[in-house]
């Protein structure tokens, strides 16, 4: 998994104003999605060798903030939302309780 370093001492939030040591640490970056399509992130803040957590913070983003930032063809947010909620659709369908039912991703 994919994670953020810095090159100084550093904080998540001008809230909670909490400093870590850049050199020993990692930024984990969580993603979820609301259903109103808010991207919220979780933070999580991670010795370097992944030995102790340190601490945590919340971002959240829109779809149209993200998709600003990208550096592609346009809709490659929506894109992978796409392809992760098919992947649950493939994941439904696999399931033997689940058989005869249709599940179909609508956007």
């Amino acid at each position: 998994m994919a994670y953020i370093t810095a090159n100084s001492n550093y904080t998540l939030s001008d809230v909670q104003r909490v400093i870590f040591r850049y050199s020993s640490t990692r930024i984990y970056v969580l993603p979820s999605v609301t259903k109103d399509g808010v991207v919220m992130v979780d933070l999580q803040v991670w010795e370097s060798d992944d030995s102790a957590f340190h601490g945590s913070a919340s971002m959240s983003f829109s779809e149209a903030t993200l998709e600003a930032l990208t550096s592609g063809e346009s809709g490659e947010v929506s894109q992978f939302l796409d392809v992760v909620a098919q992947g649950v659709v493939d994941a439904l369908e696999a399931i033997s309780l689940n058989s005869g039912v249709t599940f179909t991703v609508v956007n």
